[in-house]
This record gives structure tokens, C-alpha cells and sequence, in this order.
């Protein structure tokens, strides 16, 4: 289960250029010389960029291979001829979980079909649209999974199953739009994220892929236990009437998500850093789990919590951690 929230986003404004030809532009703007360089180290000197000219060839391909039905011949001519500036500009924290690189993706295809006046259902059904997101990165090396660029595509909250026999059967997951209101009713809720420079999800994934791959005994019954708090979390959340006991048990899942993964992965692969802020978190008295595979996490606070959210952040601050209440995006 995913949502998209209010916090950060990403943006791309597509242009008609005053020049011949297909132009890219980074507007973002670095804290520092020191967040500039930590970036690049991190993602080389391409980043964004690499992002932008991979999801504007994937929305291409696309169309090139579309039913000629499917789009007027006067937009595909406009496809060869229409020159455009591309500019996008992102506020969502880098390498922590939070679907940077995909919010980017994302952004770029509605971008363009907008542009163009190209509807996307015309291009692909809407359940396949996740997969094609993927697809951009995966080409340039970033190792991810379905779930962010299901929400991303999707918006509000969603319910997704990547059953094998789901998968193999319809070539997608099944992915159930939630109302929003499910989570309004347990606010708040917290993010809080390690603002350090940290390494990349996609070796996270690299691995844990390459053992399910491999049919992995541990990998496998973790998965169906990951699936099981998944579910008696919508179910908890959909009861008519949440108490004190209710909310208690949303937070006993929340944490059971996390110590499952850390005994799944082990500490080296989780990294100290992570571990280390989900026991800050948690001595704050919230139940919290990972937003991705490091770097953020998702927090709840359980009954006996005390602070204000004023308190909550300056403790969380002096320990070097970003902190922000979550905004859901209900316009989504």
C-alpha cells in the first residue's frame, strides 16, 4: 500500500522553443557547494538529466509503436516536427526512499502527452503504465520495483497486489484506488528522513531481487509476511470504528514491517545509519517502517505519545534528521 503526498514533487515544464530542436534544462538548486558535490558524487554529472532523455525516448517509442487509429496523423507528424525546451526542477530529498527518480519519470511522460495532446490511454492501459515507468530506469541501471510508479501513475492511496499468479496471468499487478480518508483518520503522521548523504535503494533491490530470483526459502516466506501486514493494515484502517486498541495494532504492523525487513536483510545491508534512526524514532514513542528501502520512514504515534509536534522536530533536529508532518494529497 502506497499514497502520494503534498510534501515534495517533482516538476516538468515542457515549452514550444523559440529554437529548432529538443532542449533540456535542469532548473534545480543546490543548499550548497557541499549538497552540489554530494549530489554528484552520488549520481555522476547526468542525474536528472539522464531521466529526462530516457522517459522523453520511452513516451516516443510509444507512441511510434501505437495503433494508427490510436493517435490523429496530424499529432504524429507534430511528434517529428514540434521543437520543445524541457526544464525540471525537483524539492523531493535525494537517495532516501522517497521515489525521487520516478517522480521525475512520471512527470516527463504527462508532461509530453500534454504537449502533444496525446492522451496516455492511448498509448498503453492504464495497469501497464507502471511498468513502462520502470522500464526508463531500469535502462539506465536504477534497480526498483512496481509499487512506487504504481502510486505515482495512480495518485491518492493505493492497495497493490504482485501475486505470482496475478502477475503471470495479466502481465501487472492488481491495484485497488483507496479513499485517502482511510489515512485522515489516523493523522498524524510523521516523515522523517536522514539528510547525510547515503547509498543508493537500488543495491537494496539488487539483492533482494537476485534471491527471489534465485527461490530463495527466506526471501519467500518473508514476502508472504509482508503481505500479511499489508493486509491487516487495510483491514484494521477500514473498520468502522477506530479505537485506542486500533490504533495500537496499526503501530504493532507498522513495526513488525521493519523488523522483518532487518531480519530479512541483516543489519549490513539495512545500514547502522537506518537502524539507528528507527530507534530514535521509536524512543520518541511512534511506530514507524521504511517510505522505501532506506533513508525515510512512514511514523505513527502510539497512545502513550506525549510530545507536541514542536518538541517532536526539535528533538528529531538536533539529531540531524529531517522531520515534516505528511500532507496527503487529496487533490490527486
Amino acid at each position: 500500500m502506497s499514497c502520494t503526498i503534498d510534501n515534495f514533487s517533482s516538476q516538468v515544464i515542457v515549452r514550444q522553443s523559440t529554437t529548432p530542436g529538443v532542449h533540456f534544462h535542469e532548473t534545480s538548486t543546490y543548499q550548497n557547494l557541499e549538497s552540489l558535490s554530494s549530489q554528484c558524487e552520488a549520481e555522476g554529472y547526468s542525474g536528472g538529466l539522464a531521466l529526462l532523455k530516457s522517459a522523453t525516448k520511452k513516451f516516443f517509442d510509444l507512441c511510434q509503436a501505437a495503433d494508427a487509429s490510436a493517435i490523429e496523423s496530424a499529432r504524429l507528424q507534430n511528434l517529428r516536427e514540434r521543437s520543445f525546451d524541457m526544464y525540471f526542477s525537483t524539492t523531493i530529498p535525494f537517495q532516501v526512499g522517497l521515489a525521487g527518480s520516478s517522480a521525475i519519470v512520471c512527470a516527463v511522460i504527462r508532461a509530453l502527452a500534454c504537449f502533444y495532446q496525446i492522451p496516455l490511454h492511448k498509448l498503453c492501459n492504464q495497469e501497464l503504465w507502471p511498468q513502462q515507468i520502470l522500464d526508463v530506469e531500469s535502462q539506465l541501471g536504477i534497480a526498483a520495483g512496481l509499487q512506487d510508479r504504481v502510486v505515482q501513475y495512480y495518485g491518492g492511496l493505493v492497495s497493490m497486489n504482485f501475486a505470482k499468479e496475478i502477475m503471470e496471468s495479466k502481465g501487472h499487478g492488481q491495484y485497488t484506488p483507496l479513499s485517502l480518508n482511510l489515512l485522515a483518520r489516523i493523522q498524524p503522521l510523521y516523515l522523517v528522513y536522514i539528510q547525510a548523504k547515503t547509498s543508493s535503494s537500488g543495491k537494496v533491490h539488487s539483492d533482494l531481487r537476485k534471491r527471489w530470483l534465485d527461490g530463495d526459502s527466506d526471501v519467500l516466506a518473508a514476502m508472504k509476511e509482508f503481505a500479511s501486514i499489508t493486509d491487516q493494515f487495510v483491514a484494521t484502517l477500514q473498520e468502522e470504528s477506530l479505537n485506542e486498541a486500533s490504533r495500537e495494532k496499526l503501530c504493532d504492523l507498522l513495526d513488525a514491517n521493519f523488523n522483518l525487513r532487518l531480519k530479512l536483510l541483516g543489519e549490513a545491508v539495512v545500514g547502522s545509519h537506518n537502524v539507528e534512526m528507527i530507534k530514535v524514532v521509536r524512543d520518541c514513542g511512534l511506530a514507524c517502517k521504511f517510505t522505501g528501502s532506506g533513508g525515510a520512514v512512514i511514523c505513527l504515534p502510539r497512545s502513550a505519545f506525549s510530545m507536541t509536534t514542536h518538541e517532536l522536530e526539535q528533538t528529531l533536529k538536533a539529531k540531524g534528521y529531517g522531520f515534516a508532518p505528511v500532507l496527503l494529497n487529496f487533490d490527486s
